[in-house]
Parts: C-alpha cells; structure tokens; sequence
C-alpha cells in the first residue's frame, strides 16, 4: 500500500519538486520520499486519534481540496522542507500546496474505486494499522451499531 502512495507522490512531485529550483538536487528524492513519509505520518495520527470515521469520509469524499486533513499534511510538509532542507517557508508552502491535493486527490481516487482491494481504502487503513485492526469490518460494524 505505501508502495501505491509513494508512486503516486513520485509521479506528481515531477512537476513540483523536480521543476523547482529552490530544491537543492541533492535533496529532491529525499524531499520526494518526506512527502510520502508526512502523509503517513498525519493520516496514521489521525487513525491512532481515534478519529476513524473522519478518516474513512475523507477517503470517500470527492473535492477534499479545502480539507482540514490537506491543510494539516501540506503544513507538515512545508515545515520538513523548512526545516530539513533550508527552504524558506513562502517556497515550501507553494511546494507543498501545489503537491499534497494533488497526491490526495490521485491516491484517493485510486483508494475509492474498490475500497476491499488490496490498492483500496481500507488495505491502506489495515496498513497503517500495522494490520492489527481489520477495518473493513470495523467499518460495518461502526455502521450498525447506534451509541446511546
């Protein structure tokens, strides 16, 4: 499942951090790789948060542009290209609100179309688990079951 993040980091971040001359060469793959590595990062926060369900709507929603949990991964990001590799934070929130909806937009549309696949929504919540907790059932469960 990080497999499919990070090709789908890969393939956006050409166009973003490869073209951008504010990132030294000797950093681009590894500005790349802590792009992958920030998304895991907040979404596995978010799930260790206890804040499931939000967490399965946002990978069900189209348009997630505007959301709080982009907002929350783009600062992120932009932070690891400040601090890590010396770009000034106006650069690196371009860069990072340039890259990250548009990663999202494409992993989730991947993670959408059959979310019980190995490549869907629900694998990579397994994943980020550690396996631990079969989501899939969690989330029938969650469905069904009213709280008082």
């Amino acid at each position: 499942m990080f497999y499919n993040l990070h090709q789908t980091v890969t393939k956006n971040a050409v166009n973003v951090i490869n073209q951008n001359s504010v990132v030294p060469t000797k950093f681009k793959t590894a500005a790349i790789n802590d792009a992958s590595g920030t998304i895991v990062d907040v979404l596995k926060a978010q799930l260790e948060s206890g804040k499931l369900k939000e967490l399965i709507k946002f990978f069900q929603t189209s348009g997630i542009e505007n959301s709080f949990l982009i907002s929350i991964i783009s600062k992120k990001y932009a932070n690891r290209l400040n601090r890590y590799y010396s770009i000034n934070m106006d650069d690196a929130k371009n860069i990072a609100d340039k890259l990250i909806p548009n990663v999202m937009n494409n992993f989730i549309s991947v993670t959408k179309q059959a979310p019980s696949k190995d490549d869907g929504m629900f694998s990579f919540l397994n994943w980020l688990s550690g396996n631990t907790v079969n989501f899939e059932a969690l989330s029938v469960k969650m469905n069904t079951v009213s709280f008082a």
